[in-house]
Parts: C-alpha cells; structure tokens; sequence
C-alpha cells in the first residue's frame, strides 16, 4: 500500500510540472506576442 501511494504521488507531482511547464511556455508565448 505505502509503495502504490508513493507511486501515485510521485506521478500526480511528476503530471503537475509537466503541465506547468507546458502551460508556462503558452503563458509566455502569450506575453511575448502581447508586448511586441
């Protein structure tokens, strides 16, 4: 059980930053077209 949680956590963290990091580079996409 304490294993199978691990796992689920570290992929839940792991999906969270993938998401961040996708999300920040449309984010500053976003931005670089707005200034110029």
């Amino acid at each position: 059980m304490k294993t199978s949680t691990r796992l689920e956590i570290v992929a839940t963290i792991i999906a969270l930053v993938i998401f961040a990091y996708y999300s920040g580079k449309v984010i500053g996409k976003a931005i670089y077209y707005l200034v110029n």
